[in-house]
């Protein structure tokens, strides 16, 4: 896709955007329309109440697109293993990747994530109790340095 189709592509999903919030408006007139006229009869059958239907609220335009964020900035080489380190030492004896990142107080990039607990698993300080398959997550245990270390 080159600059050109992807103006278009923009383009054309501004365009169904505003024709998707007109068709709104325009149901939500009816339907305000047909509320009034209801008001109306219902007024005209019981003089007790207002005879006029309330003014209408101002339809406000949607909101903007929040803006995308910003990316995160590069962490060196090392840096985000010596964070998980350090995180380590806050989590019990099993934890998941969701404590592993509420410890961090970040969420990493996830294969550099997964290659600081491939690496830690290597070097004996983790193993995994429990693989994770579907909505399931990886169950990790840290390993007990032995006597000998």
């Amino acid at each position: 896709m080159d600059h050109a189709e992807y103006q278009r592509r923009r383009r054309q999903l501004d365009a169904e955007l505003r024709a998707g919030i007109e068709m709104l408006q325009e149901g939500h007139r009816a339907r305000v329309e047909a509320l009034d006229s209801l008001w109306l009869k219902a007024t005209e059958e019981a003089p007790a109440g207002p005879s006029t239907p309330p003014e209408p609220t101002p339809i406000e335009p949607a909101p903007p697109a929040p803006a995308p964020s910003a990316p995160r900035a590069r962490r060196g080489a090392g840096e985000l293993l010596e964070d998980v380190e350090a995180a380590l030492e806050a989590l019990g004896e099993e934890f998941e990747k969701k404590d592993l990142c509420r410890a961090l107080g970040y969420t990493p990039n996830r294969t550099s994530l997964h290659r600081a607990l491939w690496n830690l698993q290597g070097e004996g300080r983790i193993e995994p109790l429990r693989f994770g398959s579907g909505g399931r997550a990886t169950r990790y245990r840290k390993v007990s340095p032995s006597p000998g270390s």
